[in-house]
């Protein structure tokens, strides 16, 4: 909510050790890194939600079919275009990232507060491949620093880089176990959270949710997942993540 001309990246599945591979790639550039704890569960309609302006906005919590739903005055916010609604409403200007980087000289029509969304190249990549996205990471974060140099150049002094949460990615020969999580525990169980009522007695580890003190978020110890998973996962509450 400040004043001035900025841009904001939003980037879906960006860790913390890709932030500092931004950094080394924006030589010549003041580069800070602020760690910010994602909000639990670790996915992206919780985290992407979790960044948006929520000050003055009603925030409620649905589950449907096993799925997320959190809702920023009565809009489902698991839905990219409502949450692009709500920040245009707070005085975005929101852009594709590839609109951005397809745009040969700056026009004069980008707004004083630009926010750039679309950049989900790793989520998308891990979910489908670990292996693809290995060898793919160091294009992202070298297309990640050439955006910054361009909006630079377009006179944004000041550029934030955002994402919902990290992930980890282990191999998939040495997974670790499975932690007991009976579904008939849950309101939603997924490979590495679930929710459970607030005041079930369950034998799992379990912590207060935000938006709904109805339930609470059990998470499965270390890198372990409650349901069978590949390599690449998220949801839990690993530092990765």
């Amino acid at each position: 909510s400040r004043s001035g001309r900025r841009a904001v990246v939003i980037v879906d599945a960006l860790r913390l050790d890709g932030a500092f591979a931004i950094q080394d790639a924006l030589t010549g550039h003041e580069v800070e890194i602020h760690t910010v704890r994602a909000m639990i569960p670790t996915v992206t309609p919780i985290g992407m939600t979790a960044m948006l302006p929520l000050d003055g906005v009603h925030v409620t919590f649905e589950v449907e079919a096993n799925n997320l739903h959190p809702r920023v005055n009565g809009k489902d916010a698991a839905i990219r275009s409502n949450r692009l609604t709500l920040l245009s409403e707070f005085g975005a200007d929101c852009r594709e990232i590839e609109d951005v980087e397809n745009t040969q000289a700056p026009t004069g029509t980008f707004g004083v507060l630009l926010v750039v969304f679309g950049h989900e190249e790793v989520d998308h990549l891990g979910h489908g491949s670990a292996e693809a996205l290995i060898r793919h990471i160091d294009r992202e974060v070298e297309r990640l620093a050439l955006l910054i140099r361009r909006l630079h150049r377009w006179g944004y002094p000041e550029v934030h880089v955002v994402t919902d949460h990290g992930f980890i990615l282990l191999d998939e020969d040495k997974l670790p176990p499975e932690v007991t999580c009976k579904k008939d525990w849950c309101y939603v169980r997924k490979e590495r959270f679930a929710f459970v009522p607030a005041h079930a007695d369950v034998p799992l580890v379990t912590f207060p949710f935000a938006w709904d003190d109805s339930m609470r978020v059990a998470l499965p110890p270390g890198l372990a997942f409650f349901m069978a998973e590949k390599s690449f996962s998220h949801g839990g509450g690993a530092l990765q993540e």
